[in-house]
C-alpha cells in the first residue's frame, strides 16, 4: 500500500478548526470511511480518532494546530519539501489582521502545485496559490468554509478516479522529495533537484492557463453585460439622510462598479457590506440603484460575445475559450491607486491573462481608449509580440483583433508599434511591479543599497547603521528560523551581544568588499555565484515577459549599477504618489485612428505625463481622509508584509546554534 501525506495549517481561529473537522470528512468519505459529522469541537480537539483511520488506508494525515503547538517558518518549510499535499489557510482574522499564517508563509505555494492556498477573504496582493479557486478575489471579498471544501473537492481526487486538468490526485508525489538536512546545507544536487521540481510545476501550472485561455477581451467594462446594476456616486447625497457614514465608506468601495442582471450578485454585495443592517437599509440603497443598458446599435455585449466564442461561431465552428477581467476583480471603479499599483495590477492581468492567449481581441467601443487599462493591457500584448515572448506550447501565431459591436465583425489589426527603448522600460518596470517579486520592504532596500554603493562616504556609512538596524528589527528572527533554529534559539541570539556584534561586522565586511568589486566591475567568484542564485530564484516568480528578457550575466551587471539604482521604480514618488484618472476629452476620431495616436504617446503613457492623470499627493498626506472627494477611495494599507529571505553573510556566525 502506497503512503502519501497531507500536511494542514489552520489558522489560530475556531472557524479555521472547523475547515479542519470539514476537511477530514471530505476526505474519509473518498475513502468510504465511517464518517461521525462531529460540531463544536474544542479548538484543541486532536482529531486523533480521524488521523488513525485515514492512516490505515495509507494517509497520513498532519494538522499544525496553532492552539496547542508553537508553529514556525521550518515547520512550514519542511511540509512543502516533505509532503504530498500541503493545505495552507490564508485568511485574516482579527480587528488589524493579526490572526494570520503570514508568519509562517514562504514563496513556494506561488510555484509548488501541491500546495494548496485557501481563505475565506481576499489575499494580499504578493501571496497567492498556482490555482486561484480556494480563495475569492477583490470583488467576491468573502468565501464560507463550505465554498473552501467545494474546491477542494474538485480540487482533490482518488488515484483511481479520471485526473482532469487543474485537479491533483491523492498520491505521492512523483519527483523525489528533497532531504531537508541535504538541503539546508547547501548540497548542490539536492538543491537543483528542488529546483527541477519548482520548474516542472511552474511549467504544468502554464500549461494548464494556456490551455484554458484562447483569447483574452480586452474593453471597457460597462460594456459587459446586456444589462447591469449599479449604485452611481451621485446617490451619496442621498443616502446621507438615511445610512451611517460608516456604512456609507463602505458602499463607496462598489459605487459605479455594474453587475449583471441576471444574477443576485449586486444583492449579494449589498448584503455583505450592511451585514445584520441589509433589512434595516437595503430599500434605502435599492432605490438609488440604477440600470445600464448596452447601446441600442450594439449587437453583443462581452459577456454574450465570450458565450459565441466558445460556440466557434469566429472560428468556423472551432471553440475556443475566452476570458475577460470582470468589472471589480482586481480594482474598484472609484479606487485611487499609486503607479506602482496601477502597474502591478496591469503585471497581474498580463501574467494571469494575456501571455497566455493566441488572440487577444479589441472591444471596439468608441471609447475603449479611454482607459489607461484598456491602453495598457493592448500595450503589454504589444511588447510580447516585439520581444516574441511565447511559452504556449502549440506555438500559434499570435493575433491582434479588433471586434466592431455594430456590425458584429472582426477584423486583424497591427500591433503598437514598439521600440527597443519602450521594451527595455516595460521590463524594468514589470519585474519591479510583479506582486510574486516585489515588495516595499524590497525597494527600501534598493534605496538603502544605492546610498551605500554610491553616496558619499558619510551617507554610505549612515546606510549600512540604517540596514543594520532594519535587519535586526524585522528580519533576522525570520532568517534564523529558515536556518534551522527554534523560536527558543533564536531567542537566545537575539540576546547574545557578541553574536549580534559579529553579524554586524559581518554586514560592514561584506558593503566593503562589493563596493570595492561594483567600482572596479568585477565581483568575486563567492558574490557572482550568490547573486545568480538569487537571480534565478527571482524568476520564479517573475512574469515570463520579464524572465526571457534578461538573462543572469546582464541582471548582475546592472544590478549594483548607478542608474539601476537610482531608476524611477524605486522612487517614493512612483510608490507613494496617488494618481487621480480624470474622464479624457472626446474625439470624433474613429478607433484605428486613435490606436494610430496611441503608438506615438506610449513614452507618456508609461510615466503618467498625460494630462487625464492629476496627482493628488502622496498616500501619507491623504490617508487620514481615506477617499478624496466624495466618492472615491484608497484601498487601506496591509498590516501583512508577506517575504520570504535568502541571507548568507550571517551563516557562519551561527551554524554552532543548529
Amino acid at each position: 500500500m502506497k503512503e502519501y501525506s497531507i500536511a494542514i495549517f489552520p489558522i489560530k481561529s475556531e472557524t479555521s478548526i472547523e475547515l479542519i473537522n470539514e476537511i477530514i470528512i471530505l476526505l474519509m468519505r473518498k475513502y468510504s470511511l465511517p464518517v461521525n459529522e462531529y460540531k463544536n469541537h474544542s479548538v484543541d480537539y486532536a482529531f486523533e480518532k480521524e488521523i488513525e483511520q485515514l492512516s490505515k488506508v495509507g494517509l497520513l494525515l498532519k494538522i499544525y494546530n496553532r492552539f496547542v503547538q508553537e508553529i514556525g517558518q521550518m515547520d512550514f518549510f519542511e511540509a512543502c519539501l516533505s509532503d504530498d499535499i500541503v493545505i495552507i489557510d490564508a485568511t485574516r482574522e482579527g480587528e488589524n489582521n493579526e490572526i494570520n499564517n503570514f508568519d509562517i508563509a514562504n514563496e513556494h505555494p506561488k510555484s509548488l502545485e501541491h500546495i494548496l492556498v485557501v481563505s475565506r477573504n481576499y489575499l494580499p496582493i504578493n501571496f497567492y496559490g498556482t490555482d486561484n479557486g480556494g480563495y475569492p478575489d477583490y470583488k467576491t471579498n468573502i468565501f464560507t468554509n463550505q465554498q473552501i471544501i467545494d474546491w477542494l473537492e474538485k480540487k482533490l481526487i482518488l488515484n483511481s478516479e479520471n485526473k482532469q486538468q487543474n485537479q491533483i490526485a491523492l498520491e505521492p508525489r512523483k519527483t523525489n522529495k528533497p532531504d531537508i538536512k541535504k538541503f539546508l546545507s547547501g548540497d548542490k544536487d539536492t538543491i537543483n533537484g528542488f529546483y527541477k521540481y519548482m520548474e516542472e510545476s511552474i511549467d504544468h501550472v502554464y500549461n494548464n492557463k494556456n490551455q484554458e485561455t484562447s483569447i483574452f477581451i480586452s474593453f471597457k467594462t460597462k460594456y459587459q453585460y446586456q444589462k447591469s446594476i449599479r449604485l452611481v456616486k451621485k446617490s451619496f447625497d442621498h443616502l446621507k439622510s438615511f445610512v451611517p457614514e460608516h456604512i456609507l465608506n463602505k458602499l463607496r468601495e462598489i459605487s459605479n462598479n455594474a453587475f449583471d442582471t441576471d444574477t443576485n450578485d449586486f444583492q449579494k454585495a449589498i448584503q455583505r457590506i450592511l451585514g445584520n443592517d441589509y433589512n434595516k437599509y437595503k430599500s434605502y440603497i435599492m432605490d438609488c440603484a440604477e440600470f445600464l443598458h448596452l447601446p441600442a446599435n450594439y449587437k453583443k455585449s462581452v459577456k454574450q460575445l465570450s458565450l459565441d466564442l466558445k460556440e466557434g461561431i469566429y472560428h468556423n465552428s472551432e471553440s475556443k475559450t475566452a476570458k475577460y477581467l470582470e468589472d471589480g476583480s482586481l480594482v474598484y471603479a472609484t479606487e485611487l491607486n499609486t503607479k506602482q499599483r496601477i502597474w502591478q495590477l496591469l503585471t497581474i492581468i498580463d501574467h494571469d491573462y494575456i501571455m497566455h492567449c493566441d488572440e487577444l481581441w479589441i472591444y471596439g467601443s468608441d471609447d475603449y481608449l479611454d482607459s489607461w487599462w484598456t491602453r495598457g493591457e493592448l500595450l503589454v500584448y504589444s511588447y510580447l509580440l516585439h520581444q516574441n515572448i511565447d511559452k504556449r506550447n502549440n506555438k500559434k501565431p499570435r493575433k491582434l483583433l479588433l471586434y466592431n459591436p455594430v456590425t458584429d465583425c472582426v477584423k486583424e489589426i497591427k500591433p503598437l508599434a514598439i521600440s527597443d527603448k519602450i521594451a527595455k522600460r516595460i521590463a524594468r518596470i514589470q519585474s519591479n511591479c510583479s506582486p510574486g517579486g516585489m515588495g516595499y520592504e524590497s525597494v527600501k532596500s534598493l534605496r538603502l543599497m544605492n546610498r551605500i554603493l554610491w553616496s558619499t562616504e558619510t551617507d554610505s556609512a549612515l546606510a549600512i547603521e540604517e540596514y543594520i538596524k532594519t535587519i535586526f528589527k524585522k528580519m533576522l528572527p525570520y532568517m534564523l528560523l529558515q536556518q534551522g533554529l527554534n523560536e527558543e534559539q533564536v531567542s537566545e541570539v537575539l540576546k547574545d551581544q557578541d553574536a549580534l556584534m559579529q553579524i554586524e561586522t559581518n554586514i560592514k565586511e561584506h558593503f566593503s568588499e562589493l563596493k570595492l568589486q561594483v567600482k572596479t566591475g568585477k565581483l568575486s567568484k563567492e558574490n557572482k555565484e550568490y547573486y545568480q542564485s538569487m537571480f534565478r530564484q527571482q524568476m520564479n516568480y517573475m512574469p515570463e515577459s520579464t524572465s526571457n528578457l534578461i538573462n543572469e550575466n546582464e541582471l548582475i551587471d546592472y544590478l549594483f549599477g548607478k542608474d539601476y539604482l537610482g531608476d524611477e521604480v524605486f522612487s517614493n514618488e512612483f510608490w507613494e504618489t496617488v494618481l487621480l484618472q480624470k474622464p479624457i476629452n472626446k474625439s470624433e476620431k474613429n478607433i484605428e485612428e486613435k490606436l494610430n495616436d496611441l503608438e506615438n504617446e506610449i513614452e507618456k503613457l508609461l510615466n503618467f505625463s498625460k494630462p487625464e492623470h492629476e496627482n493628488l499627493g502622496t498616500i501619507k498626506d491623504i490617508e487620514t481622509k481615506m477617499r478624496v472627494g466624495e466618492n472615491n477611495v484608497i484601498r487601506k494599507s496591509s498590516t501583512i508584509y508577506f517575504y520570504a529571505f535568502t541571507i548568507r553573510w550571517f551563516n557562519k556566525s551561527f551554524r554552532n546554534w543548529k
